[in-house]
């Protein structure tokens, strides 16, 4: 009975240990990383994302995007985050029908798919494509609230009403009422959010979780496209070239090596990030570039 016991919970450990490998400290740093140049190689910068308010919006809109589903402690953690993120004018939608997913190891399934899935409708039918939609809106409506994308003019010009809105923050961002339109650079940024995250489970992958993540050759393609659609051309190839960096194939069987180029893609952009943002309009002037800047 105690040998049984034993291996039983055993068992139950490494099941938590596969699913829940990558921690939400781990996926806060790896976001962090994006921002602040040789933050990975400095031990004087500490708590930075408990420091600067913008990052945690940022975090807290990601965690809701990816990873917030029905398990208890995702649920409490939810209740709080949800608090924190409507202090600053970000709605999450009702978090009971209108966001939320199965736990497990089974939510990657409808929230790792890919930024522009849209498959979840034939796998698990029409409620989770809203649900899929509305969640990417609350990390959407993130970069908008802290990044001026206004400025740009990138879609169409705003309304005075839209412009105020975005000067002073006096109502609840939604997305119909800023400049966000699928393809937008706001809507590439919140991308490169995204796949940052998904990184860092890659490079945690089991044969159980493997399958329910977009693939790391389709997630090099999209974050490329995102990276030109944001910076450019000439200025994505001059920082950094993912794609001739890392030679990504099919890996067949080699989870390892599937692991070990997630952590070199993942480290090449964070290394490109910080030289991506300089002299850009949408983030010279924002209060995050002002508080990083205070960091370094």
């Amino acid at each position: 009975m105690k040998k049984f016991f034993s291996i039983t919970l055993i068992n139950i450990i490494f099941s938590f240990s596969v699913i829940y490998a990558y921690s939400s400290a781990e996926h806060n740093s790896d976001l962090i990383y994006l921002f602040i140049d040789g933050y990975r190689q400095s031990n004087e910068i500490l708590n930075i994302d408990r420091q600067c308010k913008e990052l945690q919006i940022i975090s807290a809109s990601v965690y809701f995007t990816l990873d917030y589903c029905d398990t208890l402690g995702n649920k409490v953690k939810g209740e709080r985050l949800s608090k924190y993120l409507f202090n600053n004018q970000i709605y999450v939608p009702n978090m009971d029908y209108d966001i939320l997913t199965p736990g497990g190891n089974t939510h990657e399934k409808y929230t790792h798919m890919g930024w522009n899935y849209h498959n979840y409708t034939k796998s698990f039918g029409d409620i989770y494509q809203s649900k899929w939609l509305k969640r990417k809106k609350i990390l959407i409506a993130a970069v908008n609230l802290i990044f001026d994308f206004s400025i740009i003019d990138e879609q169409r010009s705003l309304s005075s009403v839209e412009k105020e809105l975005k000067k002073n923050y006096t109502q609840f961002l939604t997305i119909e009422k800023l400049n966000y339109k699928i393809g937008s650079k706001s809507d590439s940024l919140a991308a490169i959010f995204y796949y940052t995250h998904i990184l860092g489970d890659i490079q945690n992958n089991s044969e159980i979780t493997r399958n329910t993540r977009i693939y790391l050759d389709e997630l090099k393609k999209n974050l490329k496209h995102h990276l030109i659609k944001v910076f450019g051309v000439i200025k994505y190839y001059k920082q950094v070239d993912l794609v001739s960096q890392i030679n990504i194939k099919n890996y067949d069987n080699n989870i390892n090596l599937e692991k070990k180029q997630a952590q070199a893609l993942l480290i090449s952009l964070q290394e490109a990030f910080p030289h991506l943002l300089e002299n850009e309009k949408f983030y010279e002037n924002t209060n995050l570039a002002a508080e990083v800047d205070k960091l370094m």
